[in-house]
């Protein structure tokens, strides 16, 4: 192994690399003079002297005085390293001591931060805007395979998903989930649309009919509001679909709802005025 090798490997131990440098250097000769060691390690002469008293106080080297200069030699390696180990090692637990004081005092602090920063919301992080006509209907389904109690709906033309997807919704709580429905008097115009509404009630679905509704919604669990928004202008859905997930919003909803629902007569009364 080279001399830059086995400086390199020094330096894993504790030592930099002036001292790495100085230690091989002087394992060479029994003693040498500070300039002779500048010298012969490569390190500068104003640095010598600071290397080998840090040398001598790590226990690698000893200074001898002599008739006109100190000199210097190495300490045997059978007893220098194993002192180096020592030192290293204690200095690495002091350091770890350390660090863990730090960890100690930081991590009631940060933990404090990390919770208040899961109670932030951030602006609009309740709202969800979907465009496209799968992407409603599949959210719609998830939404109602994940209620626990109650969905509530606002019906009106047009349809989003198709009437396969919208029985498939029915029929994924039917029975174990209430579901009641405001639907629009216009529907009973177009047969399929009808056709589709009766099965809502075959299904279990309690409804009520009025003269119109405002604004196409589902409502789930009080808590998740999906609105589809028509175009301003035209009159035609935009299939700009809104996600709310917002209590405030979800109450005030289902407010609106249960006037409507107030207002409005049971599928068998409609079905007679129909027939009249």
């Amino acid at each position: 192994m080279n001399d830059i090798a086995l400086e390199t490997q020094l330096t894993t131990l504790g030592l930099n690399r002036y001292e790495a440098a100085v230690y091989v250097s002087l394992l060479g000769r029994s003693h040498f003079t500070a300039t002779e060691i500048a010298t012969y390690a490569g390190v500068p002469r104003q640095r010598v002297y600071d290397v080998l008293d840090s040398l001598a106080a790590k226990g690698l080297c000893v200074e001898r005085p002599g008739k006109r200069k100190r000199t210097y030699s190495a300490v045997d390696p059978s007893v220098a390293l194993p002192t180096l180990m020592a030192a290293y090692r204690e200095q690495q637990e002091l350091e770890n001591q350390h660090r863990i004081g730090i960890l100690n005092a930081l991590l009631p602090i940060l933990s404090q931060m990390f919770s208040r920063g899961q109670e932030e919301v951030a602006p609009l992080d309740y709202i969800e805007v979907l465009t496209d006509r799968h992407q409603v209907a599949d959210r719609v389904m998830a939404l109602s395979r994940q209620a626990n109690h109650e969905i509530l709906m606002l019906f009106k033309q047009p349809l989003v998903a198709s009437v396969e997807e919208n029985i498939a919704e029915a029929q994924a709580v039917a029975g174990h989930i209430a579901r009641r429905g405001v639907f629009e008097e216009g529907i009973a115009d177009d047969p399929q649309l009808f056709d589709l509404v009766s099965q809502f009630h075959v299904l279990g679905e309690d409804m009520r009919f009025v003269s119109e509704v405002p604004l196409k919604v589902n409502l789930y669990d009080q808590r998740v509001a999906v609105i589809l928004l028509r175009d301003p202008v035209s009159g035609q859905p935009n299939l700009a679909c809104q996600v709310s997930d917002h209590t405030s919003m979800a109450r005030a909803l289902r407010v609106a709802f249960e006037a409507l629902w107030a207002k409005g007569v049971d599928f068998e009364t409609f079905c007679a005025k129909r027939e009249t």
